[in-house]
């Protein structure tokens, strides 16, 4: 028979090109657009393949080829009529391919029905390999959203970070999918595979078809790269890592099975060339459904902070009730009981208050999310000291003399562990920005010189990290395990850098960092999974390699996470730059999902899981932890001013100098020998501001006109110092740090002066 000709299907930048054969079609190329014309990003081989029982109940295999394609280059599609006939029993595959003017992709829609009764075992619908026949082809990248974020020679299903015995997952339970992406990139290009989970490939409703991911192509024992979308899937019995089913599915005559996905390929400028294609493509998902208000999700926190986890002989909060550290301080607790009593006398006020102060010298409770962080805040809040706040800042320069030379600090194995996490000095961009982060938050609340050199080389040995966050958690992780903590804590760490320096590229930074967080993320929810949808995997790892995390979502990580696209959105919006996502509607998602974990009663009243299992559709195991992320994630979304440290910077003589407030800075100036600030609080209060870096106590403070004399060196914060310091404003000092404590009148404004003498 005489070949038939090449059919394409375009759009602007890709196109899939059916090359005619004697047979006529079925293998098809994958193609996007260079300003060198058409490259290969993948191909095809068949319209779709199946493996059955016969009549005699012996197991056969067939791909589907068509004698020819129906065109419309004008409606922009393609069709295929395929048919294998096996005795009596015949198959017909019917294929639409439609363009896009959206985007990148093209949409692949198949039916397969059967003439008589048969017995399925496997239907393979839309399938891309790349790499194939591609000579000299490189894979850079590869994702696999919730369980494989590949770089260099790693493999899928590999033991990089997984033990051998539980690394398997080419064929997953759906539910470990955060999002229906599958995505392999080289070569200066990307091609993959997106889908609705949820679609019903049969009559009966069954939805999630099966995926399979093999990169490189292991599972054949090939040199190229598969992606498959395949029925039946998991709601019909298909096991994972199977690639048909044990026993045969019965489908009835002429009864339709479907499978549809899009296809996409595009040049890549980077590792996270796929979710911006599946961003473009698909609008964020709804946030779920609340349990209740955010204002009630908040009353059950406080609930827990005052009767289930504070311990009043220790003066001190337990971070998770069967944790061994027991309880100690918190100032992230003490933060939120304090702003919880700022709105008016309650009947809680003074208890609270009390409990709070109180709680200030106790030892630190372990495991509770980032002191640092709330410590300086919750000084600010109460009028400490500038001694206070002095040893925050030494704390960081503390982290920053461990530093590197090239940005990083160096991670040391812990020799007790049974297999090493890490090498010896080696780094990774989540073990950075765990230092990082620190330094460069007090970097920006003091401007000291040597944080803020400390942050800049952080911040460019950040920059030239590959765009896979990863190693935040080596306490029981890799240092390179893909990690959703350590895109947290570098989204953060750009943030502050944009803060401290005005640098835009830094912000530009930030939000990569947040999309390279998005494949921790669900994206979608099953029908029998309410809690699913925006809950957020940890790493694409397991804890000492044999616990492994995927389908486990932690949303202590997630919550850590939101703060950074809290903090994100804000400065973007501030900016006037437009954002790729609502990232503020993705820290609500892990908000409210976390919320929904939250018992109203009982022995875990308020806390939430430290790990949900979205396959059993329960807990992973029973640790519940205190809400303190969840608390001031709540307090974000309220857009509460209080929940952190709103930092003014102004020119003095020529010098810079930092101003922190607790509250919204209305406005600051500089001039040649005085500093001058307005601030927002709640009226009837107090709080501390910050003047950093002053070489000298030499300085005279005037607060709404008044000249204010240095505290008393008993002065404190204990309840008796904080009443006082409400009709009283004072000021202290310690190298460098200027704090002055304000009371806030019937206005809720006040304005401070500092002047040089």
């Amino acid at each position: 028979d005489p070949t038939a000709a090449d059919l394409a299907l375009t759009a602007a930048d890709v196109r899939l090109r059916f090359v005619g054969n004697s047979f006529g079609y079925g293998p098809a190329t994958l193609e996007w657009r260079s300003r060198d014309g058409w490259r290969v990003a993948g191909r095809t081989r068949s319209l779709g393949a199946l493996i059955y029982l016969d009549a005699e109940g012996a197991e056969r295999q067939a791909a589907f080829f068509a004698p020819e394609l129906a065109a419309d280059p004008a409606g922009g599609w393609l069709e295929a009529d395929a048919r294998h006939t096996d005795g009596d029993l015949t198959w017909r595959l019917r294929a639409r391919f439609a363009r896009s003017d959206a985007g990148p992709w093209l949409t692949a829609a198949y039916t397969l029905t059967a003439s008589q009764p048969a017995q399925l075992l496997a239907w393979i619908g839309p399938e891309l390999y790349v790499g194939e026949g591609q000579a000299g082809y490189r894979r850079d990248s590869a994702l696999f959203p919730g369980l494989e974020f590949l770089v260099g020679d790693e493999t899928s299903s590999g033991a990089d970070y997984v033990d051998a015995s539980v690394a398997a997952r080419y064929v997953p339970h759906p539910n470990k999918i955060t999002i229906p992406l599958m995505a392999v990139g080289g070569d200066g290009g990307v091609a993959g595979l997106m889908w609705d989970p949820l679609q019903a490939w049969d009559a009966a409703g069954h939805d999630r078809p099966a995926a399979l991911f093999a990169s490189p192509n292991r599972w054949e024992g090939q040199a190229n790269h598969l992606m498959r979308l395949f029925a039946p899937g998991m709601t019909a019995g298909l096991a994972e890592n199977a690639d048909r089913l044990d026993r045969p599915y019965a489908l009835a005559a002429d009864a339709p099975l479907h499978l549809s996905a899009r296809l996409f390929a595009a040049a890549a400028p980077d590792m996270l060339a796929a979710l911006d294609i599946w961003t473009a493509a698909n609008p964020l998902p709804a946030v779920q459904p609340r349990p209740r208000s955010d204002a009630d999700s908040l009353r059950l926190a406080l609930e827990n902070y005052t009767t289930v986890t504070w311990v009043p002989a220790a003066r001190g909060w337990r971070y998770a009730l069967h944790d061994p550290w027991g309880p100690g301080s918190n100032p992230a607790i003490a933060l939120h009981l304090w702003l919880s009593t700022l709105a008016g006398p309650q009947a809680e006020t003074t208890n609270w208050r009390d409990m709070a102060l109180s709680s200030a010298d106790s030892p630190p409770v372990g495991g509770q999310p980032n002191p640092w962080f709330y410590r300086p805040l919750w000084l600010l809040h109460t009028g400490g000291h500038a001694a206070q706040m002095q040893q925050a800042l030494r704390a960081a320069l503390d982290i920053a003399a461990r530093q590197q030379p090239d940005g990083s600090w160096p991670y040391t194995p812990n020799p007790a562990a049974q297999r090493a996490f890490g090498r010896e000095g080696d780094s990774s961009n989540g073990w950075a920005a765990t230092s990082a982060l620190p330094v460069l938050y007090m970097a920006r609340l003091t401007g000291h010189p040597a944080l803020v050199a400390a942050g800049e080389r952080a911040l460019a040995y950040l920059e030239a990290s590959p765009l896979r966050p990863e190693g935040a958690q080596t306490w029981e992780l890799s240092l390179h395990v893909p990690d959703l903590l350590a895109s947290a804590w570098v989204v953060q760490s750009f943030v502050e850098g944009y803060r401290l320096t005005g640098e835009p590229r830094y912000l530009a930074l930030a939000e990569r960092w947040a999309l390279a967080g998005l494949p921790f993320v669900y994206l979608w929810n099953a029908a029998d999974r309410p809690i699913m949808r925006y809950t957020t995997v940890p790493v694409y790892g397991a804890s000492n390699y044999i616990y492994p995390w995927f389908g486990r979502p932690v949303q202590w990580n997630g919550l850590d996470y939101a703060y950074g696209l809290h903090a994100l959105a804000a400065e973007l919006e501030a900016a006037g730059r437009p954002a790729q996502l609502d990232w503020r509607q993705v820290a609500e998602g892990i908000a409210v999902a976390t919320a929904q974990m939250q018992p109203e009663s009982g022995p875990y009243l308020g806390m939430y899981p430290d790990a949900w299992d979205v396959v059993t559709g329960a807990e992973a195991y029973t640790w519940w932890l205190t809400p303190t992320y969840l608390a001031h994630n709540l307090l974000l979304l309220a857009g509460e001013p209080g929940a952190e440290v709103h930092t003014a910077m102004v020119n003095m003589g020529g010098e810079r100098i930092y101003i922190d407030a607790p509250g919204e800075i209305l406005s600051a100036a500089g001039g040649v020998d005085r500093v001058t600030v307005r601030v927002r609080y709640p009226a009837g209060q107090s709080a501390a501001l910050l003047f950093a870096p002053l070489p000298s106590a030499a300085v005279r403070v005037i607060v709404d006109g008044r000249a204010v004399e240095p505290a008393a060196a008993e002065d404190s914060t204990d309840a008796a110092s904080i009443a006082a310091a409400a009709t009283a404003a004072s000021w202290t000092y310690a190298d460098g740090l200027l704090m002055v404590r304000v009371p806030f009148g019937p206005s809720g404004e006040a304005e401070v002066v500092v002047a040089r003498e």
